[in-house]
């Protein structure tokens, strides 16, 4: 059985994203991404906005990419694809932060 990607997916997807933006101070707390929905019939591509507490939107943060892809699967895994690069970068702070305390 293959498993489908929801809405519920990709909304996961998106708040472990905003969590390593803010952690990595690339995006201000107050501000939220949004996932506007595409569609591949109607050649509406998966986008991401940032959503400011002004209610002003406009691209995401710099070098995170607008375009997700033409389905939620696509879009599902450039969010993860790119929430895994920034775990790399979060991991790499965290260890090069312990090995300066033991140092």
């Amino acid at each position: 059985m293959t498993h489908r990607t929801t809405t519920q997916d990709i909304e996961r997807q998106l708040q472990a994203l905003e969590h390593s933006l803010t952690e990595l101070n690339m995006m201000p707390l107050s501000d939220r991404l949004h996932v506007r929905v595409g569609s591949k019939t109607y050649g509406i591509a998966f986008r991401l906005e940032r959503h400011t507490v002004e209610g002003a939107y406009g691209n995401p943060p710099h070098g995170i990419p607008d375009f997700l892809g033409m389905t939620r699967r696509e879009a599902f895994d450039t969010l993860h694809t790119i929430n895994r690069s920034l775990w790399a970068v979060l991991n790499a702070r965290r260890e090069a932060s312990r090995t300066e305390a033991s140092a």
